[in-house]
């Protein structure tokens, strides 16, 4: 409020006297004004994109909402206008061309501006054709025959090639070297014999249009042309020189190549500790394919060489030392055939199974110590559970396969499991196919129980897999491959499942259960083993993986995916995977720490720009207490090593 105060003066008394104006109160005024129509800065209108994302930067007013509708994925999003500027990461629609994208704000009083229509253009280049790597077939002489004598210089030499391949002549011609072009899959050539009689080896390769080599052929020909008998050659030739694997070394396989220098045309002959056998020297080189006799040691070869007129070379011993890795015959990764009798697992009653109803009926006949056998044979099912099956430590409830028996569903696409374990205890799963189904075998609220030597395989979503709080079980000596293999379900094709994800309304406590001894893979087209979060204390030790056929859907991209805490990760292998060999991720904070990976080694086999063998996230922040032993875990690709981002072994 706002006063003045105004004096006057009584003149005669001398007394001033005041008054007092108040000013009225103001009222605030509604804001009526739009604000402006947004800037963009950057990219610029109808500039061309060749990637679909982009960041659409501009100037705005300070703490209006924006609203970008259009071409964009998805089609609309809002943000707010901060220091009177955006910067919003955007993506195209898909398909090249012109793309708009309208943009206004909206004020505090919810003035909106009018709308920027901004252009650009996506022209995102094709994918190359793939390059032509394959080599063609090796050159086939049909003429002269291979040895045949010859009694002129000059002959025609005939054979079949790759079409429009280029194909090329060396060795014992005049002059030494000629080429000519494959046509209608075929060539024919004069040639002339480099002079003197005897043998003449002509080494013959084709290249074809991608520049692809075919490995050499080489055609021996006998030149005979009558004249005057030489003298009897009776020079024996030089000592076989070994070039490769050098003398004395070590080596961890029974087969070997020997390479290494000769009289061309001689035979070498080897002997010792190998089994005996020979080779022609062709341009003054040979490489042989040996098996070196069995049990590590010391092994001695012996080597000679025979000429053309039987004259020999002194002998030669190359010494190489045999040191094959021995694997503990004690475990057996994949299925076990010591696990196959049913009658070796301990029971105190045993009933036998032939049929499907009586599989239903088995939770009805169950207690402690029962051995169910099921005889050879498909036994074809759809959803069955069997639940309630509870046995104890001493004496578990057994359900065997003997022979070839097969758990059969509706199909890949049938959307139907084909079984489920449930509410069950000390039991054991054992000897069984189960093929054909939505889902492989699943395992809900069960604990202390053992399913191994299980063969699954070819299921739509995920082959095993342990949840609802199933917890200290042994999942062990199984078979587990082509799984996800229902179209558009490559992302939950996993392996082996252990929990719940997040969002699914459960916090999945199924803790310290033992994957160990499987032989996951191929054709796995999601994570080979996913653990979740809310899981803590497993162990997955000595597994083989084999990541072929893997997507890369639903970041489905490793052998092994944990999200859980105070798994111990070790003695594993693995080859080819789709980006990762172990990843570790937060999905949810306080999940995906504490966890250890030690001695696990394989071939990652990708081309992956950010492939790594071992992966942590957020290890700075959310999940410092990760361990990755960086002396035991082994990268074996060749070239440059990635083996973790681990900050202990960077």
């Amino acid at each position: 409020m706002f006063f003045q105060i105004l004096g006057c003066t009584d003149f005669e008394s001398g007394e001033v006297s005041f008054n007092t104006v108040t000013d009225p109160v103001l009222e605030p005024v509604d804001d009526l004004i739009a604000p402006s129509a947004i800037v963009i800065t950057s990219p610029a209108h109808q500039s061309t994109r060749t990637f679909r994302s982009f960041t659409l930067v501009g100037s705005c007013e300070t703490g209006s909402q924006l609203s970008v509708t259009g071409d964009i994925t998805p089609s609309s999003i809002n943000s707010i206008c901060d220091n009177s500027s955006f910067s919003l990461s955007l993506t195209l629609s898909p398909n090249n061309g012109s793309k708009n994208i309208t943009i206004y704000q909206t004020d505090a009083s919810n003035n909106r501006s009018l709308a920027t229509i901004h252009n650009l253009l996506l022209d995102i280049p094709p994918t190359p054709p793939p390059v032509d790597s394959t080599a063609p077939d090796a050159v086939l002489i049909t003429s002269p025959a291979n040895q045949s004598t010859r009694t002129s210089l000059a002959f025609t030499l005939v054979g079949s090639c790759e079409n429009s391949a280029r194909v090329y002549f060396l060795g014992d011609i005049s002059p030494s070297s000629s080429n000519a072009l494959c046509s209608n899959s075929s060539f024919s050539v004069n040639l002339n014999l480099a002079q003197t009689n005897g043998s003449k080896n002509i080494s013959i390769y084709q290249i074809d249009e991608a520049n692809n080599r075919s490995a050499s052929t080489v055609h021996n020909l006998i030149l005979n042309i009558a004249s005057t008998p030489p003298p009897a050659d009776t020079t024996a030739p030089n000592a076989v020189v070994i070039s490769s694997p050098a003398n004395r070394t070590t080596v961890n396989s029974r087969a070997v190549t020997l390479t290494g220098t000769c009289e061309s045309g001689s035979q070498i002959y080897f002997s010792g500790d190998v089994s005996s056998s020979n080779t022609m020297c062709s341009n003054s080189a040979f490489t042989k394919s040996l098996n070196l006799s069995s049990s590590n040691g010391s092994k001695n070869i012996t080597i000679y060489q025979t000429d053309a007129s039987d004259n020999r070379s002194v002998s030669v011993t190359h010494n190489l030392n045999l040191n094959i890795p021995t694997t503990p015959t004690s475990e057996v990764i994949g299925i076990d055939s010591t696990l196959s009798n049913c009658e070796n697992y301990p029971h105190t009653l045993k009933r036998m199974v032939t049929n499907v109803n009586e599989f239903m009926n088995i939770p009805s006949l169950a207690s402690p110590g029962t051995l169910f056998v099921l005889s050879a044979g498909t036994y074809r099912m759809s959803n069955v559970v069997l639940s309630n099956l509870v046995g104890n430590s001493a004496q578990r409830i057994t359900i065997c396969g003997q022979g070839q028996v097969k758990i059969e569903g509706d199909g890949v696409s049938s959307q139907k499991r084909i079984f489920t374990i449930k509410n069950s205890n000390f039991i054991r799963l054992a000897n069984l196919e189960i093929t054909l189904g939505m889902k492989g075998l699943m395992v809900e609220e069960t604990d202390n129980s053992i399913f191994e030597n299980l063969h699954i395989h070819n299921v739509g979503h995920e082959a095993l897999h342990l949840m609802n709080f199933s917890s200290n079980n042994i999942v062990k000596n199984n078979r587990v491959y082509d799984a996800g293999k229902n179209r558009g379900s490559e992302g939950i094709g996993e392996g082996i499942y252990i929990g719940t994800a997040f969002g699914k309304d459960i916090e999945d406590k199924s803790d310290n259960n033992t994957i160990r001894l499987n032989q996951i893979g191929p054709g796995i087209t999601a994570d080979l083993i996913d653990i979740k979060e809310f899981t803590t204390g497993g162990l997955i030790e000595k597994n083989s993986f084999n990541g072929t056929g893997m997507t890369g859907a639903n970041s489905g991209e490793s052998w092994v995916n944990v999200k859980g805490n105070n798994y111990l990760i070790k003695d594993n292998v693995g080859t080819n995977s789709f980006k990762y060999g172990f990843k570790q991720i937060v999905r949810i904070t306080g999940w995906g720490n504490f966890n250890k990976f030690e001695n696990n080694q394989g071939t990652l086999n990708n081309n992956s720009a950010d492939r790594l063998f071992i992966y942590l996230h957020r290890e700075s922040t959310d999940a410092p207490d990760n361990i990755v032993d960086c002396d035991t875990n082994k990268i074996l690709d060749a070239g440059p090593s990635f083996l973790t981002n681990s900050r202990a072994c960077l």
